[in-house]
């Protein structure tokens, strides 16, 4: 995040600078793999750093922990693909798609079922002006016209789960996009309250 990659990569290379296993690696190895495959693309390595995200995901997929192999698919698809791989468009939507497979298969992001397995598409779907799709996915749909801001309360509450940055970062930067800054400063205050004082935690809201 503050662009000390020689730091970020002296800490992750040992645990993560090998090819994994099928079945070996553990949740708790998700985030180096995600920090070490982020470094790979800001160097300039982005072959390397999808080989990266490739070889975790192949892992976790194989371990059965299909969550974890979306995760993956997921963090390659907008840390590398939409920055870096800007004309590969049949990959990057091969990579939304194998995502959303694999969210369907671990039974989807939220454990109530609200949010469905396309909640991974949400990044490609903005980039390609499908506004309309991102705002039925991210349920801001009705939002402004028939509950109000008020509502905002209760889709916060919905927005919860490991992608819950990914959900809030879109929802706010879609509502700028179109024009609604009073609904993008709504949905930062109603996920942060505390505004800038808030503690720093593991949701990633770019």
């Amino acid at each position: 995040m503050t662009g000390r990659y020689a730091g970020a990569r002296a800490l992750v290379e040992p645990i993560v600078g090998h090819r994994p296993e099928p079945g070996a690696l553990r949740s708790a190895d998700a985030p180096a793999y995600k920090a070490w495959a982020i470094v790979q693309g800001a160097l300039g390595r982005v072959v390397q750093a999808q080989q990266v995200y490739a070889d975790a995901r192949a892992a976790y997929e194989a371990s059965g922990n299909a969550l974890l192999g979306a995760s993956m698919g997921m963090q390659e698809l907008r840390h590398i693909a939409l920055p870096y791989r800007t004309d590969a468009l049949a990959e990057r939507r091969a990579l939304a798609r194998r995502a959303t497979d694999a969210l369907s298969r671990a039974g989807g992001m939220s454990t109530s079922g609200d949010l469905p397995p396309a909640v991974a598409t949400l990044p490609l779907l903005f980039l390609e002006g499908r506004w309309a799709e991102v705002r039925e996915l991210a349920a801001l749909r009705d939002l402004t016209e028939t509950r109000g801001l008020a509502a905002l309360r209760d889709l916060a509450g919905l927005w919860r789960g490991p992608w819950r940055g990914l959900l809030v970062g879109v929802a706010a930067t879609l509502a700028r996009a179109r024009g609604e800054p009073d609904l993008a400063w709504a949905i930062v205050r109603a996920v942060l309250p505390a505004g800038p004082s808030t503690e720093p935690g593991g949701d990633d809201y770019r």
